[in-house]
């Protein structure tokens, strides 16, 4: 557990290492969550935590979060999925300070579950119309670019056989994807590669992504989990195959999550536009 993971070492951030707060953000603490796992689509939202540590070093310790990871996706008793980001509390306020929109969400709903005493969150700067739209519109344009880049480059992969690349650039077109949902409603984008974590992030924004994943069908799950898992294995394990086939599905999953993130973030920053005109 994370007692036992900072008992090794000297150094003094470990010895002082805690977990500062844990708050319950999103869906379960607005309180519009969706738990249909009877329905043909299967879905129920997950359980969304930020966890603040007292160092940026902790965040860094990419083991230990990735076995808590592995242990909510197959605990068989957690019935409810859960992901979590890891922030320190030095950068959550000096989000809040500029207007981050997701961290001025979470100060807004999130429940706090537990927090050290003498913790606390800044208040939210007000961004003004105009900033809100023009930092919307900047992560946009970049991402959503290196997100079609990186489909681009998949069909250049396919055509050479190249199936494990072809994941990974598949893998990264999707995180994109993702990134660009994020970074556009919110100005954040966690720092993970964990598809599911992203995904349901960017589910949580919008309830049209639910659409891309069909999670009834125990072959289509295969299907994802072999994409998640391709930032790693698929450069860097010799045992990582995926067949064509998938990797056919795969691309008609991600060009649809593709054409719902254009029209998503698209509609924002209409609002965003709207609203900045009419502050003239």
């Amino acid at each position: 557990d994370f007692t036992d993971a900072m008992a090794h070492g000297t150094s003094l951030w470990r010895k002082d290492a805690r977990i500062q707060s844990l708050i319950l953000f999103g869906s379960y603490a607005r309180g519009d969550w969706v738990y249909e796992p009877q329905t043909t689509k299967a879905y129920k939202s997950d359980y969304d935590l930020l966890i603040i540590v007292s160092h940026r070093k902790i965040k860094e310790m990419t083991r230990l979060w990735y076995d808590l990871e592995l242990k909510f996706l197959m605990d068989k008793t957690i019935k409810t999925p859960v992901t979590f980001i890891l922030e320190t509390l030095q950068d959550v306020n000096g989000a809040l300070n500029k207007g981050q929109y997701f961290f001025t969400d979470i100060k807004r709903d999130g429940i706090i579950l537990s927090q050290r005493p003498n913790i606390h969150l800044s208040e939210p700067k007000r961004l003004s119309a105009q900033e809100a739209y023009e930092i919307a519109k900047g992560y946009f344009e970049e991402r959503i670019l290196s997100a079609n880049e990186f489909l681009i480059d998949y069909k250049a992969s396919i055509e050479r056989k190249s199936y494990k690349h072809a994941a990974f650039l598949m893998h990264q077109a999707t995180e994109h994807a993702y990134s660009a949902v994020l970074l556009t409603l919110t100005s954040y984008n966690p720092s993970t590669h964990y598809l599911p974590a992203l995904r349901s992030f960017a589910e949580g924004l919008d309830a049209r992504l639910f659409d891309v994943w069909p999670r009834e069908d125990k072959e289509h799950k295969k299907c994802f989990t072999k994409l998640a898992d391709a930032y790693v294995k698929a450069r860097y394990s010799k045992h990582y195959k995926i067949s064509e086939e998938a990797l056919t599905w795969l691309n008609d999953r991600i060009t649809h999550l593709h054409t719902l993130v254009n029209q998503i973030c698209t509609e924002h920053l209409t609002k965003l536009e709207q609203a900045a005109k009419a502050d003239e």
